[in-house]
This record gives C-alpha cells, structure tokens and sequence, in this order.
C-alpha cells in the first residue's frame, strides 16, 4: 500500500491556510497534469491559474452574480432554497491562496460530418463516451494527486461552472475555443481533513478470470 500512498493523501480540502502556493510548485502540478491520458493525444486542456486574492475575489463575486440571476428566475419556491443552499458551495474557493481554472475544448474521435446517415438514437450513443471530458477527468486528477504529493490539497469544484460565460469573460476566454469545466482551489489545509467513507472493493469489483 506504501507505494499508492500519493492517491490516498489526496482529499478534498475546502479551507485553507493564507500560506502562499509557491509558483514554482504550481508549474510542477500543471506540468503533472499535462502528463494525463488523452484520445489521440489531443491535450484538449487549459489551464489559468490565479494567485491574487483580489483577483480571486471578484471570480467568487461573479460567480455569485450570475448565481443571484438564476435565483431571480422564475422558478419554484423550493428550488429556490436548494439554490440559496448552494452558493456556498459554488464560491468556498474564494478563501483559497490560489484557484486553478480548468478549460477543455471540444474533441471527438468523430466529428458531425461524420456521423452522417446515423440515426439520432446510434448519434447519442456514439458520443455517450465524451472522450472530451475524459480526458480533462484524467488530467485534473493528475493535478489533484500531485499537488496532495507536494502537501497541497485541492477541491475538484464543478458548481460554479454555471457561470460557464461569465469565467471565461473574466479570465479573457471568452473568445477562445476553450469553455471552463472546474475550478480548483489549492493551498495548505487549515487544519486535519477527515477522510469520507468508502465502498467496499467487492461492491464495485467485478473480475472474469475464465
């Protein structure tokens, strides 16, 4: 088990220290990151990484603004109190020393011209395997487990990327092929992170060995 200790010290970690993230490490996590898996070897990522907490700030702040649009919708009481529940969670990274803004562009093995003379039934099947966010999926857990190696922790957040228009807009991508898909706030525990439970491995372990 010694030599799989780098997964298991990673936990999503949701306060933080105001140590700062030494730039130097951060390049190393990024750098892990772009180490991941992907289709063809496509690399559909990007990364913005942001150190300033003014800066930081006013993510969470437009993250909340577009989180008190949809609140002005015209929706039911109830789901009105469940969105008024999760604005916490959509904006705790602002207490992070630093955030990492997650972008993918689009990737498939086939493209629309190709799914031609397909039924609209077999097309959804076909692209039911997103190679896309797969390959972000691996990349970001290639960021979380390297920064928990370097005493970091991490929280992998996709609530706030409602705001998908908004963070691209604040982080100058609102022209890019690039679309946000998480944002990640790194920084030292602020304290012991407990550990959630499990399943057991015969619960999701299926083998054939004939």
């Amino acid at each position: 088990m010694d030599k799989l200790d780098f997964i298991y010290k990673r936990k999503s970690v949701r306060k933080f220290t105001d140590e700062k993230v030494n730039v130097e490490d951060i390049k190393e996590i990024i750098r892990a990151a772009g180490a991941a898996p992907s289709g063809t070897n496509s690399q559909n990522w990007h990364y913005v990484v942001l150190t300033n907490k003014d800066r930081i700030g006013w993510l969470a702040d437009t993250v909340e603004r577009k989180h008190n649009e949809l609140q002005d919708s015209n929706i039911s009481d109830k789901t009105k109190v469940k969105l008024k529940k999760f604005l916490h969670y959509a904006t705790l990274f602002k207490n992070a020393p630093a955030v990492i803004v997650a972008f993918a562009k689009d990737y498939t093995f086939l493209k629309d011209s190709d799914l031609e003379g397909f039924s609209e039934e077999d097309k959804e099947v076909i692209k039911f395997s997103n190679p896309a966010m797969q390959n972000l999926g691996a990349s970001i857990e290639n960021l979380c487990l390297s920064a928990a190696a370097l005493g970091y922790g991490t929280c992998w957040m996709t609530a706030p990327c409602y705001a998908y228009n908004e963070i691209s807009e604040f982080v100058g991508m609102e022209d890019s092929i690039y679309h946000p898909v998480a944002i990640i706030p790194i920084g030292r525990a602020d304290g012991e992170v407990p550990s959630p439970s499990k399943r057991d491995l015969d619960d999701y372990l299926t083998i054939f060995e004939d």
